[in-house]
């Protein structure tokens, strides 16, 4: 009987691959962003100060909420949620013990926009040792 019962809330309980995800996903070209933070010449020497010395594009991770749920929850309620701004999305990683947020602007109109893409590098106690916008 229990089995019964437990087959059949399984098969009636909301999926969860229709969930909303509460970490935003890995927007178009901010991975590369990243990539070009973590392997560019021109910032070594602020990721060394900072102690992202040795770290690599490699160790850049997105947010997901299966392992990272406390810390997109607290970006959500700083920043809103993925797509509350019209044409800006911004994705967050993680790369090593730092979390780098990325802005990106998206127009939906056809056009194009001209302008700088802002993020922030936040150290693991969520505070802020670095921002660029580039």
């Amino acid at each position: 009987m229990k089995t019964t019962l437990l087959t059949l809330l399984m098969l009636v309980a909301p999926s969860a691959a229709g969930a909303q995800s509460t970490c935003p996903p890995d927007a178009e070209g901010s991975r590369a962003l990243i990539d070009g933070y973590m392997s560019a010449e021109s910032f070594s020497q602020h990721r060394d100060s900072i102690g992202m010395a040795g770290l690599t594009p490699f160790h850049a991770r997105v947010l997901t909420d299966a392992t990272d749920l406390p810390a997109c929850q607290r970006f959500v309620s700083q920043f809103g949620a993925f797509g509350s701004h019209p044409h800006w999305y911004w994705s967050a990683y993680k790369v090593g013990t730092f979390y780098v947020l990325a802005w990106r602007y998206v127009n939906a109109g056809g056009g194009f926009g001209i302008g700088l893409t802002p993020w922030i590098i936040l150290d693991q106690n969520f505070a802020q040792v670095g921002g660029f916008a580039t």
